[in-house]
């Protein structure tokens, strides 16, 4: 299985150096993982958001849209973008250690329109239910 925590931590990297231009509240999570990844009493674990997003990739399909192209995005494969990526890493990766009770519960995704927000969370959904089954 292939592992996306190199993505995540590079999402995270760019986002507090100021090559990604983001909004204080993402260089705040992006700092917040940073700083998770140090701390002793939770641990990362990589198998349930690698699972997750190989079971996105390989087999969602986009419904409607464009790329930055023009290019229609129907019937292709639901590749994630990196802060996807951060996200699914973000919550369903973090466990406090020496249990199985995951850091993050929920989660407020605020995204702006017409970027792939309810297909992310739809498909996020869907990976979820199967890897909780």
């Amino acid at each position: 299985m292939k592992s996306y925590k190199d993505v995540a931590d590079r999402f995270a990297d760019e986002c507090i150096s100021g090559e990604h231009i983001v909004g204080k509240e993402i260089v705040a999570a992006c700092e917040r993982y940073k700083k998770d990844l140090q701390r002793e009493d939770i641990e990362l674990r990589t198998h349930d958001p690698d699972l997750v997003i190989g079971i996105m990739q390989s087999t969602l399909v986009h419904a409607q849209g464009e790329d930055l192209e023009g290019q229609p995005l129907l019937g292709k494969p639901f590749l994630l973008q990196p802060w996807q990526i951060f996200v699914v890493y973000n919550l369903l990766g973090f466990y406090y250690t020496g249990t199985n009770n995951r850091r993050y519960k929920e989660a407020f995704i605020m995204v702006a329109r017409k970027n792939g927000k309810s297909s992310f969370v739809a498909a996020l959904a869907w990976a979820v239910s199967i890897l909780q089954r």
